[in-house]
């Protein structure tokens, strides 16, 4: 069972979540994303709930929905995935102290 914070609306949670997954790489430019309805079960939510959430990524151009095959990562996710890996490898390792 998910367990949401209840001081912050659950499908903004939802949502942070589902960036984070495609930040990290569980899903690529384009590819497709769980269904609304899946990623409900998954979460145990209303449906309405990740509706709000998906529209609100869709808002803010991390996700687009190609209308009856479901919603896709934006490409631009991959240059900001792969600017975080150069900056870890440039980083090197952490300092041991």
């Amino acid at each position: 069972m998910t367990t949401f914070n209840p001081d912050k609306p659950i499908y903004l949670q939802m949502a942070e979540r589902l960036c984070d997954e495609i930040l990290a790489g569980t899903y690529s430019d384009d590819d497709r994303v769980p269904s609304v309805r899946e990623y409900a079960v998954m979460l145990e939510v209303n449906t309405n709930t990740a509706v709000k959430a998906y529209d609100a990524l869709a808002r803010d151009n991390v996700i687009y929905n190609r209308r009856g095959l479901g919603y896709f990562v934006f490409s631009i996710f991959a240059s900001i995935r792969h600017k975080q890996k150069q900056q870890r490898i440039s980083a090197g390792p952490a300092p041991r102290g």
